[in-house]
């Protein structure tokens, strides 16, 4: 038992009878209340600052009984004590100059190291490796700027200016030194966060085979029987000291059996949360068509490998085949003929390179840190005949920001009284730079990956100086996860201090967010459709804002474009989440009060797998139209299964599905129909008198310039918006307060609140005290899926 404190001599007395000399293994007994002895063992006095937490220190070591320790641990609280939370003789230590902040987190990983290979890296952390790199690279790039600055700063002294070979000498050694601490730092995440592999693919394709081949056990059962596995199966295996988790999963089909299709429910789950997919199919038949529809359903953004199993049989040998955005391996799992090649491959993915003994554990802040330093490094490689912009870069460089306001040369070097006073030091920096801080929680995996991916992909497009001060955007995946996001708003809010928090992508997590925003009193800029997430602005709302348009306007286009051709009765069916119930409850009134008769309302989940139930029940309604109120892939699921069904009727989708990941899944299932869109995703298509066209021209034209022709979609407007309002607030909020402050972000508030006639790429936005969206019904088109593509309805 270890016992932190100040002054513990008081403590020792009334424990063992007397205080222990001085780092000396002493005999002794360890006594209750009344003197009675408790048990005999060993105790170890450190006095301040001569111990681990720079605190007094008293080791007491006895015979280890659960009821001896147990009374021992009742006497140490009774004399005062109490137990110490999860890391806080490390935290101690940190907080008391023992350790540097690098060093701190390297303990934890220490204890979390789940290989040899990463339990050295973390020691290599504990021991100061990390920190020592950087702080050798700081002092290089102090140095490097010293000659410089001086020469510019103190002309009259005729210090002399520093020859151009010599500059270009010195940057281009720091960038080599960066490239390398850079690296082994990334590699070093590798073996602290692993890899997570989902094995995935239809009934009897060797998945558990494979799964036990890999951990090089029986751990899953295997027969001919079709389902075998209803439950994830995980199982960590060490590949060159990496360690991946391996988690097997329920064979994906349509299917009766109630246990089974949980099970396939929770293999959608794992799949979204997953680093990387290996989609199993059987190398006897090839790729089946119902191969490619599971192959459809992947998301976008994770890693993919086709694993042709069972290669034994079908009469090929092993071969890996990449290409076209995933890697095919052919391979035998019940022989281990090629399995070398998928783990390999797997490691490929991890982002491992072998070998490195000198890797030390790092952070995520720090690798951007460095990243950051790195990039402006390699300016001043063309900036040697410039020295004012040479030793302008070179200061950016040494001011790199580690994701939190602070740098990561601070953030490693410095040894603070208190947690508090850590902050506030990276906040002083960061205010002496007058940096602002966006921070953004979007769902670029999991269900609603479709509508964050661009939003993401957006935001590295967003400018990086407003008002004349340089922007930091601290991004974050939810996962679309509602937990998560409020995390992440948390982390953003109390650990980067930032000024103003974009996000989420999707309602409820929109929803969540809203109170912790407001007890952290930061300006918030919803990229999420419901109206509820600004309507009222009462005392939380009062912080909150939002760029998509709300479900009422685009209720409202639908309402009168169904009525002007035809439609008389509607089947509702929507997520059975908040998207779904403000459509729901928009949708129903304004339908009601236009006399529009609702017939069917059904629900789903957005990692559903089938809704036969709810499509069968509005088939029997026999509805004109059918309003899917979804949004993103999921969305098709209902739509495809009417078809299937035989529904002949007309579709309607909400604003939601406004992407082509939507078209590619939907198919020729969703020709025809109709949907509310934001102007932007029929730019090309809007007259010249439309406000917004030049503004979403703008964007589409940046946006596809980075990522491709027709890669557009409305969802990463909305992170664009959110741009443009900071553009039109940030200016005279700064005349009001400095980043990083609370003045700051209420004067943001403000300003945001007040703007008038901004013009974005989905509308024109009059913000007011009552109106923290302000659209009006110009940032609203109807569109028609036409020929895979989208037409602007007249």
């Amino acid at each position: 038992m270890r016992l932190s404190g100040s002054d513990l001599r008081p403590f020792c007395a009334a424990i063992l009878g007397m205080v222990p000399k001085v780092r000396v293994a002493q005999l002794a007994r360890f006594r209750d209340g009344c003197g009675g002895a408790i048990d005999r063992g060993i105790a170890l006095y450190y006095p301040s600052p001569h111990s681990y937490t720079g605190e007094d220190v008293l080791e007491l070591q006895g015979h280890g009984g659960p009821v001896v320790m147990q009374m021992l641990l009742r006497r140490c609280l009774e004399v005062g004590a109490r137990i110490a939370r999860p890391g806080e003789f490390t935290e101690r230590a940190y907080l008391n100059g023992k350790m540097d902040l690098a060093q701190a987190e390297g303990v934890a990983d220490l204890i979390d190291a789940s290989t040899r290979a990463a339990a050295r890296s973390a020691l290599r952390s504990v021991e100061g490796a990390l920190s020592l790199e950087v702080r050798a690279l700081a002092d290089e790039m102090k140095a490097a700027r010293m000659w410089v600055e001086a020469g510019l700063d103190f002309p009259e002294e005729d210090l002399g200016s520093a020859p151009e070979a010599t500059l270009r000498e010195s940057a281009a050694r720091l960038q080599a030194r960066l490239r390398s601490v850079l690296e082994r730092a990334r590699q070093g995440r590798v073996l602290r966060e692993g890899l997570y592999v989902v094995l995935a693919g239809a009934p009897n394709v060797g998945k558990s085979s494979l799964l036990n081949a890999l951990a090089g056990d029986e751990v899953a059962i295997v027969t001919e029987v079709a389902g075998t596995t209803r439950d994830a199966l995980k199982e960590r295996i060490e590949v060159e000291g990496v360690a991946i988790h391996v988690i097997d999963t329920a064979g994906l089909r349509e299917t009766g059996d109630a246990v089974e299709r949980v099970g396939i429910e929770r293999t959608w789950r794992e799949i979204a949360r997953a680093d990387a997919v290996v989609q199993m199919v059987d190398a006897r038949s090839g790729v089946r068509e119902e191969d490619l529809e599971i192959g459809a359903r992947l998301p976008m953004d994770i890693a993919r490998v086709v694993v042709h199993n069972k290669v034994d049989l079908a009469g090929g040998g092993a071969r890996m085949e990449a290409g076209s955005g995933r890697t095919d391996i052919w391979l035998s799992a019940r022989t281990g003929e090629g399995l070398e090649l998928l783990q390999r491959e797997l490691l490929r993915i991890a982002g491992w390179q072998g070998g490195g003994e000198d890797v030390f554990i790092a952070r995520e802040r720090h690798a951007r840190a460095l990243e950051e330093a790195l990039g402006y490094v390699g300016s001043t490689l063309g900036l040697a005949g410039y020295p004012e912009l040479f030793a302008e870069e070179m200061r950016l460089a040494h001011v790199a920001r580690d994701g939190g306001g602070g740098t990561v040369w601070r953030s490693l070097k410095m040894s603070v009284k208190g947690v508090w006073g850590a902050t506030a030091g990276m906040l002083v920096a960061g205010m002496v730079q007058a940096d602002i801080n966006v921070g953004v929680t979007l769902s670029a995996t999991g269900p609603a990956a479709s509508l964050g991916i661009p939003e993401k992909n957006t935001v590295a497009l967003l400018p990086k100086v407003i008002g004349g001060e340089k922007i930091n955007y601290i991004v974050l995946d939810d996962a679309s996860d509602t937990t998560t996001a409020v995390k992440n708003t948390r982390k953003l809010i109390s650990e980067d201090k930032v000024d103003v928090i974009v996000g989420s992508t999707i309602t409820p997590n929109s929803l969540a967010m809203i109170d912790v925003v407001a007890e952290g009193e930061t300006p918030m800029i919803s990229m999420a459709a419901s109206a509820r997430i600004v309507d009222p602005v009462d005392a939380k709302r009062r912080w909150v804002f939002k760029t998509p348009q709300n479900d009422v306007q685009m209720s409202t286009a639908i309402v009168e474009h169904m009525l002007n051709n035809g439609v008389k009765t509607v089947g509702f069916i929507g997520f059975a989440d908040a998207y779904g119930e403000g459509w729901w409850n928009e949708f129903s009134k304004i339908g009601e009060a236009r006399k529009l008769k609702i017939v069917a309302s059904e629900r789903f989940n957005r990692s559903d797998t089938s809704v036969t139930g709810q499509a069968l029940k509005i088939l029997s309604a026999n509805p004109d139209a059918v309003l899917i109120a979804g949004a993103g892939t999921p969305a098709a699921l209902p739509q495809k299964t009417l078809k299937e069904k035989g529904y002949k009727g007309k579709f309607y989708q909400t604003h939601g599905v406004a992407n082509n990941d939507f078209l590619r899944v939907g198919g020729q299932d969703v020709e025809g129909t109709f949907l509310p869109a934001g102007p932007v995703l029929v730019a090309t298509q809007l007259p010249d008198s439309n406000p917004v066209k030049k503004a979403a021209l703008d964007y589409v034209g940046k946006y596809e310039a980075a990522h491709g022709k027709g890669t557009v979609s409305t969802f990463g407007a909305h992170a664009w918006d959110a741009a443009i309002l900071l553009q039109g607030a940030i200016p005279s909020a700064l005349k009001k307060g400095k980043p990083g402050t609370k003045e700051f972000r209420s004067a943001l508030r403000d300003s945001l609140e007040g703007l008038k006639e901004v013009k974005g790429a989905h509308g024109v936005f009059n913000m007011g005290p009552g109106d923290h969206l302000g659209l009006d019904q110009r940032a609203r088109v109807m569109v028609r899926i036409d020929n895979g593509g989208w037409k602007l309805v007249q």
